[in-house]
């Protein structure tokens, strides 16, 4: 039991650290594009799979109880870090259209909450149940992308639209369906399957608009007709377990030099920091015209990795997130 459970730990500590890495990256690769064709295509692999993977995650280790402590170090990280990005906006010039609506990073924090909030509201017995739960929350998402509203307004559309990752990941942890998958002898042929899977999800990329992965654009913003939209809709969750499944297969089995030293644990740190330094980042590229292109994304990348763990060691950075 003990190396079942130190495998999970590491398995999740190799997940976490590998998706906020790719969250950074994705948020600077969108302020330093490149060649079209190159740009577009690494930014839709990484927004088809890492948010709701990260989400799956936060649902596997979400808990049916009401925790008000959490609750509460939610909300004021919420609070604080909206307006520290308000504060950081303002100062590189970027235009602040409303001051309630959660800014950059904010929205999974304010999704995080309502996720965890519908765990408690949910009688026990209705719960249970994850055949009807999981097509519910499937459905609601799909219908969300008819909701008029923009990413502004609380993040509704968003919030709907990842719930069957939040769902997927408590009802997994539920039923144990993880170490049952990874001990699972069969998975050379899963693997044969995956790059199946995986080839067709590549060949559908570039007829994926990366509205239907953000999930903040209703459909009537999207330029295609409403059963295209669902399609596509539908096709992005495929997408997203195709990459999902590939990813947890590959790490498993490994404990990587950052799950040693723990990165994985510090992804909630790197997530709330690195905005800042996307925010710097395209304000430089902005002011010196720098012709960007994907090794720079990188150098970036890295840089700003090696920034944040040293900020990590400033004990004045860990007290404004709430413990």
């Amino acid at each position: 039991m003990l190396v079942a459970d130190t495998r999970r730990i590491a398995l999740f500590d190799n997940l976490k650290y590998i998706l906020i890495v790719l969250v950074v990256f994705g948020h600077i690769l969108e302020k330093c594009p490149c060649s079209y064709v190159l740009w577009h295509a690494l930014l839709n692999i990484i927004w088809s799979f890492h948010m709701p993977l990260f989400i799956f995650i936060s649902g596997y280790f979400s808990k049916k109880v009401f925790d008000s402590n959490s609750i509460i170090r939610l909300l004021l990280i919420y609070l604080i870090f909206n307006y520290l990005y308000l504060l950081a906006d303002y100062i590189f010039g970027v235009p602040v259209n409303s001051f309630g609506a959660p800014k950059h990073a904010m929205w999974y924090i304010f999704s995080l909450i309502c996720w965890r909030c519908l765990l408690v509201i949910i009688p026990n017995r209705l719960l249970a149940s994850l055949y009807i739960w999981l097509p519910i929350s499937i459905f609601i998402s799909v219908l969300s992308g008819f909701i008029p509203l923009y990413k502004g307004e609380f993040c509704l559309i968003r919030t709907l639209c990842f719930l069957p990752y939040f769902l997927g990941g408590f009802y997994c942890r539920q039923h144990d369906i993880i170490t049952k998958f990874i001990k699972n002898e069969k998975n050379n042929t899963i693997y044969l399957i995956l790059l199946l899977a995986l080839a067709y999800s590549i060949i559908c990329q570039p007829f994926m608009s990366r509205a239907f992965y953000v999930g903040y654009i209703p459909y009537k913003g999207i330029d295609l007709p409403v059963y295209g939209s669902l399609l596509c809709r539908l096709n992005s969750y495929i997408i997203a377990v195709v990459f999902s499944v590939f990813l947890l297969l590959g790490v498993h089995k490994y404990e990587f030099l950052f799950t040693k030293i723990r990165f994985g644990n510090d992804s909630m740190f790197i997530y709330l920091y690195h905005f800042f330094f996307v925010l710097i980042i395209d304000y430089v590229n902005t002011t010196f015209d720098i012709h960007t292109n994907i090794l720079l994304t990188i150098l970036y990348t890295v840089l700003t990795m090696v920034l944040l763990r040293l900020m990590y060691s400033i004990p004045f950075f860990l007290k404004l997130i709430p413990r």
